[in-house]
């Protein structure tokens, strides 16, 4: 299913016109404020406070677009970049509301999930995890871990074709250059809000 874009469904040889982002007003425009709080991340204690909390990142599923915005001293944000997007399709579970960037892996592994290893068995066939850099990795380039739920990423794609459109198993899918773009801009405990 294609998302709600004002664009045509993108290719993997044009960069796709993205959406237009929620309206900002000259001073910005109002975000939850960075509040200093503790994050424990796989055994270790990160203080997620206004260095963390530097960029803000909004997703919209039905738009198919991540909104990277820069907090401002007055409470606003300014827009730093907007990118197009493969969300979940319709009747598959997706990150909802405010969470946070928990860890990034840079050329990652994939590991299938319990509940897509059981669909690939009803189907007579077997999952196993792929390595970095191969071809039937569906990382690609990154893997952005989200406090949403132990399941959901933001990641790159080994499926350029697909980016514009909900067709994901509930992650948010960037063109690999834009996904390490992403990861190189943002911290452990950036704030995500996805909305549908």
């Amino acid at each position: 299913m294609a998302c709600a874009l004002p664009s045509a469904t993108p290719t993997p040889a044009t960069a796709p016109t993205p959406p237009t982002p929620p309206a900002a007003t000259s001073q910005g425009v109002p975000v939850p404020p960075a509040t200093p709080r503790l994050f424990v991340v796989e055994g270790e204690v990160l203080a997620a406070g206004p260095t963390a909390d530097r960029y803000f990142i909004e997703i919209s599923v039905h738009k198919c677009a991540l909104w990277l915005y820069e907090r401002q001293p007055d409470g606003g944000r300014r827009l730093v970049k907007q990118y197009t997007v493969a969300t979940a399709r319709n009747g598959m579970d997706h990150p909802e509301g405010l969470g946070y960037v928990t860890k990034i892996d840079k050329n990652p592994w994939w590991y299938p999930t319990p509940d897509m290893k059981r669909r690939a068995a009803a189907k007579g066939r077997a999952l196993s995890p792929v390595p970095p850099g191969r071809k039937g990795n569906p990382m690609g380039a990154v893997k952005i871990h989200l406090s949403h739920g132990p399941t959901y990423r933001i990641h790159g794609t080994n499926r350029p074709d697909q980016i514009g459109r909900r067709v994901s198993l509930g992650c948010i899918r960037m063109f690999n250059q834009d996904a390490l773009e992403l990861a190189n801009l943002i911290d452990v405990g950036a704030e995500v809000n996805v909305l549908f």
